[in-house]
């Protein structure tokens, strides 16, 4: 009994280490003694869970991490608007304090606001997708995580967005089979530390031989996604709480393809391959210009057509008669109408020629009023000449809430000083400047609420763009109302007004006038 109890013991123990036969066949060069089995090609989504296993795995996971990936979806959020508003506002905030140019410091304000915005936002996004990849991470943890590797999120992002959005202007088509290759570039960047193009890349090859099962499973998703947020009121609602569920989903997909392709291997890509993709996407911006001026050219030959008629027969009916191969276009004859004298107006050089009865208002609008300021600041007299133009501060196409504003020509590497005045011009009399509603509401109302309130406003602005308001208050008076005649004169003078700004104060006198119609 003994003898054959002992024998099978010993089988058993030379055969051990024929047990893990595969990990040898791995860890030795030796051919194994049987062919490893043929890795079959994913087909038709073959090596994907089935849809309905697919959503049912999806809610499991969903209603276990919600909390987490909720949390972070909104921080994500809140750190966008949050870190925007707090550059954007201090821009805002140092604008009478900086002895810049208001619009240098907001535009300046407004993009770092972007920058840090973007920043933080993405940090909160990397943070959401490793809480996703990685079922053991707690909020604290994922932000910590996603801190270290927020920069290669940023940019392979970028990369994402560039090629897939440039595939989308070459006619929708390219862009769809773009997205849906590089769709799993973020859980490859996560989960396989894989940066820039070659998670991108990678992300293609798991596609590969299931393009048409991945775009199924995601259409289903988004088709659910839109569904909700047509819904009244919680539509909205809806839709963000959705997120996670659809990050899941797709990650799940992502899985499945890993866990089918185990053995894709990325080699280090040569600068050819990254320009190529790159070119890729590069190539739908740069083709943007040609569709649009293709798509655009046929609907402007019609309007130039009519144009051209009316140009070489005034007063003439245009009409469009359509005929095979194509429409064409005739001008019928208007009713002749008797010789209109003409007057000439205007220097015999400048040959312009008005028809008599024709509107001087209309002619006039062509050019821009001039007019000077006499500046008197602490004593020292300056000219200040009206400024016009686009980026100027006058305006009076409502003469009732008009703004208008005087100075002299900057000097090199500094601003022009100026003075800024808003009020009724066609009042005449005086306008009183009330300098604590004017400074109170520099930052905390809108134009249009100072516009229906209907307050005059003065300001001086130094060479180095600081802002000077009335200390308490002052006077405009207007001794000629603005007519909006070609030879209607707006004038008016301040006497005395104490501004400040920052500690410095400045005491003003202004005698002004201003001669034709503004067409702003």
């Amino acid at each position: 009994m003994g003898g054959q109890g002992e024998s099978p013991k010993e089988e058993i123990h030379r055969e051990e280490p024929q047990r893990p036969q595969t990990i040898q066949t791995l860890q030795t060069p030796r051919p194994p003694q049987t062919p490893p089995p043929v890795q079959r090609p994913p087909s038709n989504g073959g090596d994907l869970r089935p849809l309905g296993e697919l959503f049912r795995d999806t809610w499991d996971l969903f209603k276990a991490r919600f909390v987490t990936l909720i949390c972070l979806y909104l921080f994500s959020i809140v750190l966008l608007v949050v870190v925007t508003g707090v550059f954007v506002g201090a821009g805002f905030i140092l604008v009478p304090m900086v002895p810049l140019r208001k619009e240098i410091l907001i535009g300046g304000g407004s993009f770092v606001a972007i920058i840090a915005g973007s920043i933080a936002m993405f940090w909160g996004i990397a943070a959401f997708t490793f809480a996703a990849v990685d079922e053991t991470l707690g909020i604290r943890d994922a932000l910590n995580n996603a801190w270290r590797r927020v920069r290669s999120y940023m940019w392979v992002s970028f990369l994402f967005t560039f090629i897939v959005g440039g595939g989308f202007l070459l006619l929708f088509i390219p862009g769809l089979i773009f997205l849906v290759w590089f769709l799993f570039f973020q859980f490859v960047l996560v989960a396989e530390d894989e940066k820039g193009m070659a998670a991108i890349l990678k992300s293609k090859e798991y596609v590969r031989g299931n393009w048409f099962a991945v775009f199924f499973r995601v259409f289903i998703l988004w088709l659910i996604s839109a569904g909700l947020g047509f819904i009244p009121v919680a539509g909205p609602i809806l839709s963000i709480l959705l997120v996670p569920f659809m990050v899941i989903f797709v990650k799940l997909i992502y899985d499945d393809l890993r866990e089918s392709k185990r053995k894709i291997v990325i080699h280090p890509l040569s600068v050819g391959a990254r320009a190529k993709w790159i070119g890729a996407g590069a190539l739908g911006y740069a083709a943007l210009p040609v569709i649009l001026f293709f798509m655009m050219g046929a609907s402007l030959t019609i309007p130039l057509l009519m144009f051209k008629s009316m140009m070489s027969n005034p007063g003439g009916q245009f009409t469009i008669t359509k005929k095979e191969g194509g429409s064409s276009f005739r001008t019928k004859p208007g009713p002749q109408r008797p010789q209109e004298s003409v007057q000439v107006i205007g220097t015999k050089e400048s040959g312009s020629q008005v028809p008599s009865g024709a509107s001087p208002f209309r002619e006039a609008k062509k050019t821009e009023p001039t007019g000077e300021a006499r500046i008197i600041r602490d004593g020292v007299a300056e000219t200040f000449i009206l400024e016009t133009g686009f980026f100027s501060d006058t305006r009076l196409a409502n003469p009732r809430r008009a703004s208008v504003q005087f100075q002299v020509p900057a000097e090199k590497h500094s601003n022009a000083r100026r003075i800024e005045m808003a009020l009724d011009v066609t009042k005449a009399g005086e306008h009183p400047v009330d300098g604590n509603y004017v400074r109170d509401t520099f930052m905390g109302k809108s134009p249009e609420a100072l516009e229906q309130e209907n307050k005059p406003k003065f300001q001086y602005i130094a060479d180095g763009g600081q802002i000077f308001f009335p200390k308490d208050s002052c006077t405009i008076v207007v001794t000629s109302p603005y007519t909006g005649t070609p030879d209607g004169v707006f004038a008016g003078e301040v006497k005395d007004c104490v501004v400040t700004s920052a500690g410095i104060t400045h005491t003003l006198s202004a005698q002004f006038r201003m001669v034709g119609v503004s067409s702003r």
